[in-house]
């Protein structure tokens, strides 16, 4: 019987040891992974009016990480809007990537009290 509790606690800390790594992982499995563990801050942003420039600039400072605005884009087109956030009444709004304008002080606050929040690591109910 120890056997079996022993062998439980190593299987729980291997899975959250490789479910951490995958989350600090830059590969492209890896950030589908990120991006789909915080789908429901997404589709938030979704609802307030933030345009993808500005959600991916939120989720890149909150997360330390760097995702590029293409894969970005790739993955709210596939994963996101597909599963109907346009057809809720959501409306995405886009802005050009070319073209730098400047943010004003109203952008800037919204940003910074949006408070972007993932967690690392699942409730232990979660994995089983």
């Amino acid at each position: 019987m120890e056997d079996l509790k022993t062998i439980k606690e190593l299987i729980k800390s291997e899975i959250v040891k490789t479910k951490d790594e995958l989350l600090r992982s830059n590969d492209r499995r890896a950030v589908r992974f990120f991006l789909n563990s915080v789908n429901d801050d997404i589709l938030e942003m979704i609802k307030e009016g933030f345009n993808y420039k500005e959600q991916l600039t939120i989720i890149n400072k909150s997360s330390q990480k760097n995702i590029s605005y293409n894969t970005y884009i790739r993955y709210v087109k596939e994963c996101v809007l597909k599963n109907g956030a346009t057809s809720n009444g959501y409306s995405v709004q886009t802005q050009s990537s070319g073209k730098r304008d400047p943010k004003n002080r109203e952008d800037r606050e919204r940003e910074r009290d949006f408070g972007f929040t993932h967690e690392a690591v699942p409730d232990k109910e979660e994995l089983y």
